[in-house]
């Protein structure tokens, strides 16, 4: 509703709110980046799909929000002068809050849909902001990697809570490369929404997908960071997020990169599970920054 100064009274004053590529350190942060972004898209909407959550009063709230933004671009933005294009994209909210306060978050957004949307070329915008954007990120610290003729051990225990699904799930299928086991997670009708519009029916359309990936960072380790979940009128949500690390080669759903640049990026995917399998697949992680890390020298 425009109302910007309500965010004065949901985040707390010293709140952290980490980005692909930045990191915010207060409430007064948070509402200049909101007044940038309704000056780019003033007519921008932004609507919820799932909430997901785990906590108490007592040790506070874990809320991870999926949920898209559009608007017409019709100021100054991040990716140059007003186009007149109308944008769409899916983000990800995670939050920790307590005393209705936010006091920790991470921003998962969709940016290479917004330069899709855009009809800008995404390695180019890349390329661009790689030479004039500064790295103002995290500090990752990946697995250890293993000697080339050691498998590394995967997830073992149960599956049968969301935790253990979560772990199963990105252990088996993203670390240990078995994408036999897609089949049994997922229904035979079942939808993936991914970045850069990408969609995919199907387990073996919802394979491909997360081959192009690993095909683009092919030593990639996948490391779940939090699970959340939540029982909706059409099924339970599960919602994690995850930090992705590895290096690039050339190929995959990068496409033409740098080889062997390290690159690491958080993401988070939403489940909506019905019968015990999954229907519906929201992942949401930022591809324009992945390639701004591997163009930066």
């Amino acid at each position: 509703d425009r109302v910007v100064d309500r965010i004065y009274e949901t985040y707390d004053a010293n709140c952290i709110v980490y980005g692909a590529s930045y990191v915010m350190t207060s409430a007064q942060q948070v509402v200049t980046a909101t007044l940038e972004t309704l000056e780019a898209y003033p007519d921008g909407v932004t609507d919820h799909v799932n909430i997901a959550w785990r906590g108490d009063e007592n040790e506070g709230f874990y809320t991870s929000h999926l949920g898209y933004s559009g608007g017409t671009n019709l100021g100054v933005s991040e990716f140059g002068p007003a186009s007149g294009k109308r944008v769409m994209s899916y983000f990800v909210a995670d939050c920790i809050s307590k005393n209705n306060l936010i006091h920790t978050e991470w921003l998962i957004c969709d940016s290479s849909a917004v330069v899709h949307y855009l009809d800008l070329d995404l390695h180019e915008t890349a390329q661009r902001k790689a030479m004039t954007q500064h790295a103002n990120g995290f500090v990752v610290s990946p697995p250890i990697p293993l000697d080339a003729h050691d498998k590394r051990p995967l997830y073992d225990g149960p599956n049968d809570t969301p935790d253990g699904w979560a772990l199963h799930h990105f252990d088996t299928v993203w670390n240990g490369r078995e994408f036999d086991h897609i089949p049994f997670h997922f229904t035979a009708d079942a939808v993936a929404h991914w970045p850069g519009c990408r969609e995919a029916v199907g387990p073996d359309a919802i394979v491909m997908l997360i081959k192009d990936l690993i095909v683009s960072v092919p030593d990639a380790v996948t490391r779940v960071e939090h699970v959340s979940w939540c029982e909706e009128t059409d099924g339970v949500i599960l919602a994690v997020r995850w930090l992705l690390s590895g290096s690039t080669q050339s190929g995959g759903m990068f496409g033409d990169v740098p080889d062997g640049k390290q690159i690491a990026f958080w993401g988070s995917s939403h489940f909506r599970f019905g019968n015990g399998h999954v229907v519906e697949e929201w992942t949401v992680f930022d591809e324009l920054d992945a390639l701004i890390q591997a163009y930066r020298s």
